[in-house]
């Protein structure tokens, strides 16, 4: 199976949290979890809350988190990929 990636982009307030997930296709629905980037970095602000008394402070650190996060998942998805296309490219038989 090749691999997609499903971007479900919008302006502030277009509902992208709310029902974005529901315009991928019930079978991806079903099998993946949907990174909602704002909602992981607002659990992590209140979980900064308690020892990080500065709201502004806190919200870097959430969405700095948030985006190693965000690189961890992209990289973990695609890595097989790129290992698979550098031995296509390379001439070596895929595993």
């Amino acid at each position: 199976m090749n691999p997609v990636l499903f971007i479900i982009t919008g302006s502030n307030g277009s509902g992208k949290s709310t029902v974005g997930a529901t315009y991928l296709p019930p079978e991806i629905q079903k099998r993946y979890k949907v990174f909602d980037g704002d909602k992981l970095a607002l659990q992590k602000r209140r979980g900064l809350s308690g020892t990080i008394k500065s709201f502004k402070e806190a919200r870097k650190l959430a969405d700095e988190w948030m985006y190693e996060q965000f690189d961890t998942q992209v990289k973990k998805q695609l890595l097989p990929t790129i290992i698979l296309l550098m031995r296509v490219i390379s001439g070596i038989q895929p595993l």
